[in-house]
């Protein structure tokens, strides 16, 4: 990570991007709190919302442009999410 001041206890490194997701949910959630995911997702994020109890919010996208930012701060506005 150049040009960041980070000492090694700050790193963790995971098996894989599932694996990562899984524990930054776990971090900072709690069963019942809503998390917005792009769609289409990914099955196996679906999976790990379903076994930590948390609610999915679908944040529409575009193949050109990426998350609809619109849609997205309507979300956050109506909903208290955690996880984005």
């Amino acid at each position: 990570m150049q040009g960041m001041n980070v000492s090694p206890d700050e790193i963790v490194i995971t098996a894989g991007a599932l694996e990562a997701l899984n524990l930054s949910l776990q971090a900072v959630t709690e069963p019942g709190d809503w998390v917005v995911v792009e769609n289409p997702c990914f099955y196996g994020a679906l999976q790990a919302l379903e076994r930590l109890r948390l609610k999915a919010l679908s944040g529409a996208t575009d193949v050109k442009e990426g998350i609809d930012l619109t849609a997205l701060e309507a979300a956050l506005q109506n909903y208290q999410v955690k996880y984005a």
